[in-house]
């Protein structure tokens, strides 16, 4: 996302949304077998909790090194050995559709009508968890949970989030049970940063 922006800015595009999100298709499917392994480097280097592992393509397993450059695997490829385990994985394969096509609508909307940043990001946070359970929560609390942490968050969302009373109130129990059981929804927290990130950008939003 950070180099298909960098791409917009220098040739001083203004294609807003749908001209980000093609350039972010661009750039995955332009990055080869040495992007593939900077990437697998910084994620294990990173040590994300509850990554886990994986039969192909480890990316805590040297030999994993060693395969992208043997069969000169590409990014897209190698990432896509995770799809359907890692929700952030699923957006760089499948062109950010939870980014663009959830996130930042809500984000947008809330910030249109209450002119706070906070309630944007909260309530588009919400919307990610309640399009699909996240998968950090998932690999880390169990299937059971972290749908039912995406019912919940539904039920708030559909209450208004933290823009109304009710809503806020749902957020409170939601974040009661999810901090009782140390859930942590990491995945969706990803795609909140994403989707913020094009939020600052396109709609010169000041932080």
């Amino acid at each position: 996302l950070c180099a298909a922006a960098g791409r917009l800015i220098s040739s001083g595009s203004r294609s807003g949304e749908k001209g980000l999100r093609r350039e972010v298709v661009k750039v995955m499917r332009s990055a080869g077998e040495a992007d593939a392994v900077d990437v697998f480097a910084a994620i294990r280097e990173a040590k994300p909790g509850g990554l886990g592992k994986v039969a192909y393509l480890d990316v805590t397993d040297p030999e994993t090194y060693h395969e992208i450059r043997k069969r000169r695997i590409r990014l897209l490829e190698a990432l896509s050995v995770y799809r359907g385990r890692d929700l952030v994985a699923d957006e760089l394969v499948e062109g950010y559709p939870l980014t663009f096509e959830v996130c930042l609508p809500v984000m947008r909307r809330y910030l249109g009508s209450t002119n706070r940043l906070d309630v944007a990001v909260v309530n588009g946070l919400l919307a990610v968890m309640a399009a699909r359970p996240d998968t950090h929560v998932v690999r880390r609390n169990g299937l059971h949970v972290a749908r039912y942490v995406s019912d919940l968050a539904k039920g708030a969302l559909r209450l208004g989030g933290i823009a109304t009373p009710a809503g806020r109130r749902a957020v409170e129990r939601m974040d009661s049970y999810m901090r009782s059981r140390d859930v942590r929804p990491g995945s969706s927290a990803d795609v909140v940063d994403a989707a913020l990130m094009a939020l600052l950008l396109l709609h010169r939003v000041k932080p």
